[in-house]
């Protein structure tokens, strides 16, 4: 015994360790941008400033950095090339080291996860939860409650994985200490919103008192970023221009620079056949070299890599034999370093580097994403040995990866040093004068060709990944698994062809241009693809960017192409998004008949079906449907700028939708209740939203946080609306209406112009419909609360019941009680009034149904039989027959002619709440605390159909035309016949399960809303759905291994 307790104490222990040691751990499954830190693979290896330099502002960051008052960001502005970036290396270094930085992130424009701002906060909370336990632990835990929380909006990862985990500790290991976070070009974000939200995001900072966090920014002097400072409290920021700091000490900086390079050539030039004399370079010299540079640190640390690459006597010549009067500040740094390495030679020669030059660098420097050097072979067809002679001269103005031996490095991704020296290459001021100047949209041209010609050579088909499984969904396959089938530079040409047709103008997209050829045949392998990479919605964006370059008399096919495949791809963005292979089967099939995809990929489809089911021949006006809730949909509003919807839902959610997408933005979680109203501000910055939960809620479309909840309605918000200036927003509610108690029950007169209201205050209230008011008139007498209402045909008298036992008549007129009716021996739970006005039903806790005279109000009949309270009654149009349902889960008929009991139905496993018979008597409908209402034949007492309803049904009648049932919980519509359900084969292997056609309990066919039925039959490979709308839709699928019909 004593070994096996001390077995259960060591696991118990080990257990606990394993806990300690996850929550120590779990945050790094975080997300982050690669490469995006000063020490990374990229940033780790480019320059820092060397002591001496830079001293004045690097002085002026320390200090702030120090401080244990003041502005908690930092803002160094400063003009392209003058050295911000090498500014917050040498800080995020130098802080480092003294024990004070927490974390940093270089953007990086055209990186894949350094351009913008999808995982900016995620690489932050990674570092910081590395250096504090305290934050690992929150991080952690933020984790584990939204595994996806990387891929939510920017506030929403800020709140989760910083805020509160820094809000949560009161002790943080270094809190005596400031921490130090540094963003370096922040202008390079990818978009003006992105930036704004970012510093926006970042003013939050002052509401962490455990943790003195303090924030160095860098950019260029750009427009989105000045607005978003300028929108801070200026007590908040200290901001620095850089080019004012510096106008005295840059002279003096760059000559320091030159001074440590040229020591460095010396010193390696010592074993060299003709070594470098002491005093070389000269200090004339140096001095030429720091005029040339003028305030661009950016010319000094590209030249001096190149002089130290070659003949340091020659190339130091030929950069100062540059007429700087001629020159742009750009050409004086790039032109001698392009000069010497590439127009060398006769003229043929210069013409062929150059053209390769352009070839290669010039897709480099345009590159929406930086590829690595095999990569970058495959998608411009060009042999790796010829890439890498064209990049050898280039190290000074490339960062060109080598492996440890010296030689090119064909994984890792070739970038820039600056994008300066893109700017060089594409300054259309310069394209007589720079012979290495590139036309931007000839280049952007060349790229998208070669992009097209990739993705034709067999790259694209059908079932890219080899699933073999039409259902799969895009969750079931691993993400690397993918690349096995989608190499990087197939995944460039999906992601970017498109991007590069529009920036070259338009070129090829005529109707017999390379590009439509391309789509005419690849269109949906390329959807595909694109939605195994999970960029489903990029494809419809992209392709109404495409639509605004085509000319229309050179491109009409083409356009036409577009728009059609443009509404394929949104109407069926959900399944798409879902099952790539789905494109193939559900969006083909259900595609109108005569649209152009439907046309030209049609044919796909008698791989999987003989019989197809009708579908219109064209497009109708729906647009877009928007899929995610978990249960219904209770409201809906549009923005004024009619780019985004809000929904509110059973599921008690507020969703966001892209009207240009389809795609859900927002995800706003909080009420405890169905939410039953939305509406949008008009300025489109704020969505309010009323719930069962008795609750208004302000929500901010751009931190995606509640900023409001009001409260003081005592029922169900059932409406909501914002003022034009969104100063105000106004809630209509369910609320007690006008009594002292809770409603319990109300009912409107025949005309429509009166309802009355019972209470738990023992009274009940009439109120006009016209006016929206109470009356003076209050029916006063009860002794107990009323818990039942009806109101006669001509609206002359409400009849009422209550848990004193009485039934009561009034006149509408006066107010008047007009007859008092005693006889149940228990609390009266429903009353009912027949259509002629004559007689009254009432349902009691003492389970028994009774009828009474209107006119002299004696009791006619008793009908027993019920073993618990009858809660619901209703009277048959004829007055011939009383339904009643009752806490026994039965519902049941009785004979006013006899008094006798004519059917028992019984299926319900819940109270029988309501009922109602139909018009001609021949059905009757019972709804029930088990959230379903039924149909029953009074011929056979058979239940004809069963419908699920999302709440238990209290109220039910027929409309007048009998084809749907009224309830309180929804619209039900009835089917035009009430037969039998259709027979299935004993051996079923399609069968239709919710949503999907399953074939052997694998997904096979995915259905549109308006596809799906509430009947269906199977006979083998055979299927037939009835549809909501009376619809029948026929499928015969061809065996699963066998194509043939």
């Amino acid at each position: 015994m004593d070994a096996e307790l001390q077995a259960l104490h060591e696991i118990h222990n080990i257990s606990e360790t394993l806990n300690k040691i996850y929550q120590r751990t779990g945050w790094m499954k975080l997300e982050t941008a690669r490469d995006a830190t000063y020490v990374s693979y990229e940033e780790g290896g480019l320059a820092r400033y060397l002591p001496g330099t830079r001293t004045e502002i690097l002085e002026c960051i320390t200090h702030w950095s120090f401080e244990q008052t003041g502005e908690r960001i930092f803002w160094l502005c400063g003009k392209a090339g003058i050295g911000k970036s090498t500014i917050s290396r040498t800080v995020a270094e130098t802080l480092c080291n003294a024990g004070v930085l927490g974390a940093s992130f270089f953007f990086k424009r055209g990186h894949e996860t350094r351009s913008h701002a999808g995982l900016l906060f995620p690489t932050i909370a990674k570092q910081l939860a590395a250096k504090f336990p305290d934050i690992g632990n929150g991080v952690t835990a933020a984790l584990d409650e939204d595994p996806l929380i990387c891929e939510k909006h920017p506030s929403v990862q800020f709140k989760q994985l910083l805020l509160h985990p820094m809000r949560g500790n009161s002790q943080i290991s270094i809190s005596s200490k400031n921490v130090i976070v540094v963003i370096d070009a922040l202008d390079e974000c990818d978009s003006s919103e992105n930036i704004k939200t970012i510093l926006r995001i970042l003013s939050q900072i002052e509401s962490v008192p455990s943790m003195r966090l303090r924030i160095f920014v860098t950019s260029r002097p750009e427009l989105p970023v000045e607005l978003g400072f300028r929108d801070m409290s200026g007590n908040l920021h200290h901001d620095v221009r850089l080019e004012e700091t510096q106008m005295l000490s840059i002279a003096r900086d760059i000559r320091i620079f030159y001074e440590w390079e040229f020591d460095r050539i010396r010193k390696n030039s010592s074993l060299d056949l003709r070594p470098l004399p002491i005093e070389w370079p000269g200090e004339s010299r140096i001095q030429e070299l720091v005029e040339l540079a003028g305030q661009l640190f950016i010319f000094a640390f590209t030249t001096a890599p190149y002089i130290s690459e070659g003949d340091a006597r020659e190339r130091l010549n030929l950069v100062l034999e540059q007429d700087r009067s001629l020159l742009t500040d750009l050409q004086g740094t790039y032109l001698p370093i392009l000069n010497q390495n590439l127009a060398q030679g006769n003229e043929q020669q210069n013409q062929t580097r150059i053209a390769k030059f352009k070839a290669v660098g010039g897709s480099i420097v345009l590159l929406n994403d930086p590829l690595p050097a095999s990569s970058l072979g495959q998608l411009l067809a060009i042999d790796l040995g010829k890439i890498d002679r064209v990049l050898k001269p280039l190290h000074s103005v490339l960062n060109i990866p080598t492996t440890v031996d010296g030689r090119l490095d064909l994984d890792t991704a070739i970038t820039l040093f600056h994008l300066c020296f893109r700017d060089f290459l594409m300054d259309h001021r310069l394209n007589s004068s720079n012979k290495f100047w590139i036309d931007k949209e000839e280049a952007h041209g060349e790229l998208a060709k070669q992009c097209i010609l990739l993705l034709s050579s067999g790259s694209l088909k059908e079932d890219i990944c080899d699933v073999e499984k039409p259902g799969i969904e895009l969750g079931d396959v691993g993400q690397d698994f993918i690349p096995q089938y989608l190499s990087n530079a197939v995944v460039y040409a999906c992601r970017y062809w498109i991007d590069h047709v529009i920036s070259s103008g338009g070129q090829g997209t005529n109707d017999d241009g390379h590009i439509f050829e391309f789509l005419n045949k690849h269109f949906l392998h390329w959807m595909e693809a694109m939605s195994w990479l999970g960029k489903a919605a990029e494809v419809i964006l992209k392709l109404e960017k495409l639509q605004t370059v085509i000319d229309i008399d050179q491109g009409g096919q083409h356009l036409r192409f577009l728009e059609d495949a443009g509404r394929f791809a949104l109407r069926n963005r959900a399944i798409i998004d879902l099952a790539p292979l789905q494109i193939y089967l559900s969006a083909l099939l259900f595609t109108p008949s005569k649209s152009i995809i439907r046309r030209s990929f049609g044919s796909t489809l008698g791989k999987y079906l003989c019989i197809f089911p009708s579908v219109p021949e064209q497009w109708n006006t729906e647009r877009l449907k928007l899929e995610g809730h978990e249960d219904a949909v209770s409201a809906v509003a549009i923005s004024a700028d009619g780019k985004m919807v809000a929904s509110g839902s059973c599921d008690e959610t507020v969703r966001l939708w892209s009207t240009a997408t389809g795609e859900q933005t927002l995800k706003l979680e909080g009420h405890e209740g169905y939410v039953n109203a939305v509406a949008i501000s008009a300025d489109g910055k704020m969505v309010a939203s009323g719930s069962e939960d008795k609750t208004v809620r302000l929500w901010s479309t751009a931190t995606r946080e509640q900023t409001l909840k009001l409260e003081g309605h005592e029922g169900y918000v059932n409406a909501v609306a914002i003022s034009a200036d969104g100063k105000m927003v106004a809630s209509g509610s369910e609320d007690k209406m006008g009594h002292e108690a809770p409603v319990t029950a109300v009912a409107i007169s025949a005309d429509g112009k009166t309802v009355v209201s019972a209470s738990w205050d023992k009274t009940l209230q009439l109120w006009s419909t016209v006016t929206g008011k109470q009356t003076t008139l209050k029916l006063d007498g009860h002794e107990a609360p009323v818990t039942a209402v009806a109101i006669s045909t001509d609206g002359r008298v409400v009849a009422s019941g209550s848990w004193d036992k009485t039934l009561r008549l009034w006149s509408t007129a006066t107010g008047e009680q007009t007859l008092k009716l005693e006889g149940h021996e228990d609390g009266i739970n429903a009353v009912a009034i027949s259509a002629d006005d004559k007689i009254m039903a009432s349902g009691s806790q003492d389970k028994t149904v009774r009828l009474w005279s209107t006119v002299t109000g004696e009791q006619t009949l008793k009908f027993e039989g019920h073993k618990a309270s009858v809660v619901a009654v209703a009277i048959s149009t004829d007055g011939k027959t009383i339904m009643s349902g009752s806490y026994d889960e039965t519902a049941r008929l009785w004979s006013m002619a006899t008094g006798g009991q004519i059917l028992k139905l019984e299926g319900h496993e819940d109270v029988v709440s309501a009922v109602a018979i139909s018009a001609d008597g021949k059905t009757v409908a019972s709804g029930s605390w088990d959230s379903t209402v039924r149909l029953w034949s009074t011929v056979t007492g058979d239940q004809i159909q069963c419908f699920q309803t999302r709440n238990s049904p209290t109220r039910i009648h027929y409309t007048d035309d009998g084809n749907a049932l009224e309830t309180d919980v929804g619209r039900l519509n009835l089917p035009s016949h009430c037969g039998g359900a259709l027979t299935t084969s004993p051996e079923v292997p399609v069968i239709l399960d919710s949503t999907w056609v399953k074939y052997k309990s694998l997904n096979l066919l995915w259905l549109p809303h308006e596809y799906r039925g509430y009947r269906s039959a199977t006979h083998g490979a055979f299927l037939v759905i009835g549809q909501l709308s009376g619809a029948m839709s026929f499928f015969l699928f061809k065996p699963w291994n066998n194509r043939a019909c």
